[in-house]
C-alpha cells in the first residue's frame, strides 16, 4: 500500500491492511479527439439485461457501465464522466467518475506487468490462491459502481482508478485488486512508482499464501525502487530509507547483532504504527535476499510457501518457508550484510537521484 502519491519524500502508508485482510492463501483503438485537451471518453453502451442462451446455462450479466476505447496516445487526455471500464488481455481498468487519464494508460499497464514479471521471474496467471477468497465489493465501495459481469472469475487483474483529490488518499492492493489514482500515472510528478509497488504486491500474492508484512512490503518497495531506476524516473519516496549512519535505527544495534531472528519476529508480528518498521526492515531485507540468494529468490520463496497453508501473521511458518528457500543462517547473514550492504544501497540511490536534484 502507498500513501500520498507524487509527494516528494512522502511517508508510505501504515499498512497493506486491505491486502492482508483479504488475501487468501489489448489492442487500443479510435483516437478520442484533439491532443493536449481534456475531453470526454468515448463509450460503447451495453445492455444491462441478463441473458441465457439455453435452459440450464449460466446467465451472462451485462454491465450497466460502458466500455471505453483508448487512443494509445499520451497527448490525449480523457475525462471520465460516468463509471466506465477498459478490458485488456490480462487486466481490466475500472474508472470512477471524474477520473482524468491519458490515452496511453493501457500501454503503461502492459509495460509495468512485463517489467514486474521479468524482475521477479513470475507470471500474472490465475492460480488456486484466487479461489475461495471472498469477493469483496471493492468496485462499489471505492468507485460507487458495480460493473456486474466484468471479469467475474477474476482471471484478470482488477485495477480500480479513482480521481485523486485528498492528500490522505491511500493506494492499496489485495490478491487480485488494486486501487490507484489518476495522479499515479502522471510521470512528471510520480514516475508511476505507486503502480510498480502495488502491481508487485498482486503478482507476488497470486503465487502463494501471504508471506507477512516484512517480505510483502519489502517486495513492493523493491519493485518500486528497481523499476523506477530501470525506467529512469525519480522516486522521492525512497529518500526516507536513505540513512547511512543510522542504518539499524529501527531495529536496535545490539539485538540485530545478538539475535537477528528475534528482531525479524518482533517486527513482522508488531502492530502497525507510524514508525512502520516493517517497511524499513523490508526494503533492506529484500535487497539483501536478491544480492545473497539470486534474482530468482522471490520465486523460490513462493514455491516453498506453496507446500503449506498459513496466515500472514504466522511468523513461525514464514520463517520456516524463508529458511527452506534460502538458508538456515539467513538472519545471521542479513545482520552481517546490513552495515556495508545498506551503505552501498544509499550510495547507489544518491547517484541515481543526483540528476533529479538530490544532494
Amino acid at each position: 500500500m502507498k500513501k500520498n502519491p507524487g509527494r516528494k519524500a512522502a511517508v508510505i502508508s501504515f499498512a497493506l491492511m486491505f491486502c492482508f485482510s483479504t488475501a487468501c492463501g489489448s489492442t487500443e483503438t479510435a483516437k478520442t479527439g484533439d491532443t493536449n485537451s481534456t475531453e470526454n471518453a468515448k463509450t460503447e453502451e451495453t445492455d444491462s439485461t441478463e441473458t441465457g442462451e439455453k435452459e440450464g446455462t449460466i446467465a451472462t450479466v451485462q454491465p450497466k457501465e460502458p466500455q471505453i476505447t483508448l487512443s494509445g496516445n499520451a497527448e490525449d487526455v480523457l475525462e471520465i464522466e460516468e463509471c466506465s471500464y477498459y478490458e485488456g488481455d490480462r487486466y481490466v481498468l475500472f474508472f470512477g467518475k471524474g477520473v482524468k487519464i491519458h490515452g496511453d494508460i493501457a500501454k503503461k499497464i502492459e509495460k509495468v506487468m512485463k517489467d514486474e514479471e521479468e524482475l521477479f521471474g513470475l507470471r500474472y496467471e490465475k492460480t488456486k490462491y484466487l479461489e475461495g477468497c471472498p469477493q469483496v465489493p471493492w468496485r462499489t465501495q471505492e468507485l460507487g459502481c458495480s460493473f456486474d459481469g466484468v471479469n467475474p472469475d477474476r482471471e484478470k487483474v482488477d485495477i480500480l482508478i479513482a480521481h485523486y483529490e485528498d492528500d490522505g488518499a491511500i493506494a492499496w492492493s489485495d490478491v487480485n485488486t488494486i486501487l490507484l489514482f489518476d495522479e499515479d500515472f502522471e510521470e512528471e510528478t510520480n514516475g508511476i512508482k505507486t503502480v510498480y509497488h502495488e502491481m508487485g504486491h498482486v503478482l507476488r500474492l497470486r503465487q502463494s499464501s501471504n508471506l507477512g508484512n516484512i517480505i510483502e512490503e519489502g517486495i513492493g518497495l523493491y519493485a518500486e525502487d528497481m523499476l523506477s531506476r530501470r525506467n529512469m524516473v525519480a522516486d522521492w519516496d525512497m529518500i526516507q530509507y536513505y540513512d547511512v549512519d543510522g542504518y539499524v535505527v529501527n531495529f536496535g544495534t545490539s539485538e540485530m547483532k545478538n539475535d537477528p531472528e528475534k528482531v525479524f519476529r518482533e517486527v513482522n508480528g508488531a502492530e502497525r504504527s507510524a514508525e512502520q518498521p516493517e517497511y524499513a526492515y523490508g526494503i533492506r531485507f529484500v535487497h539483501f535476499l536478491f544480492e545473497t540468494y539470486g534474482t530468482d529468490v522471490v520465486k523460490k520463496l513462493s514455491d516453498a510457501a506453496t507446500k503449506y497453508s498459513f496466515n500472514y501473521d504466522d511468523t513461525a511458518m514464514i520463517i520456516r518457508v524463508l529458511k527452506e528457500a534460502t538458508s538456515d543462517d539467513v538472519f545471521t547473514r542479513f545482520a552481517k550484510w546490513l552495515p556495508d550492504g545498506w551503505k552501498n544501497w544509499c550510495a547507489e540511490y544518491k547517484a541515481y537521484m543526483k540528476p533529479y536534484g538530490f544532494q
